[in-house]
């Protein structure tokens, strides 16, 4: 009976380890989930995914949150359309640069845009309470910093 316990419990740990790490998987896609509306609608979720899932894989449950929590999608979008309104950036460090509308300035849709999305670095500073020495840094990627302070 023990021995048949033994195999029960090792095959569970096979299926596990092949199954990939749950934990970064569930919190990748709900963070790259793209926004209904505006100039990142519609975008490819997948990518995103595989990047992000890549960059998180085998890190703490916190750091992944922490990296996750501080990622988003970035662009350029109208504070409003018709007139006087202006482009503003928006990301997920919430740091957001507005330009001054000149009087009777319009802005368009057309002039919204998404510049795809920015994975947060594990040693960036809004995470490294969190992460430590990561075995592995999210900067290795194609992401880039996101937050206000450039980490």
């Amino acid at each position: 009976m023990a021995f048949l316990q033994r195999c029960v419990v090792l095959v569970a740990s096979v299926l596990a380890a092949g199954c990939g790490d749950t934990a970064s998987s569930t919190k990748c896609t709900a963070t790259c989930q793209a926004p209904t509306t505006g100039p990142c609608a519609g975008q490819d979720e997948s990518a995103c995914r595989s990047q992000c899932e890549a960059m998180t894989s085998g890190l703490k449950t916190e750091c992944v949150q922490c990296i996750v929590e501080h990622s988003g999608w970035e662009g350029i979008r109208c504070t409003c359309i018709g007139t006087p309104c202006t482009t503003c950036g928006f990301s997920s460090g919430g740091a957001v640069a507005c330009k001054s509308p000149a009087v009777g300035e319009e802005c368009t849709a057309a002039q919204e845009m998404c510049s795809g999305f920015e994975i947060y670095k594990a040693s960036g500073s809004q995470c490294t309470a969190f992460c430590g020495a990561a075995t592995h840094d999210a900067s290795t990627g194609t992401g880039k910093p996101s937050g206000p302070d450039g980490n």
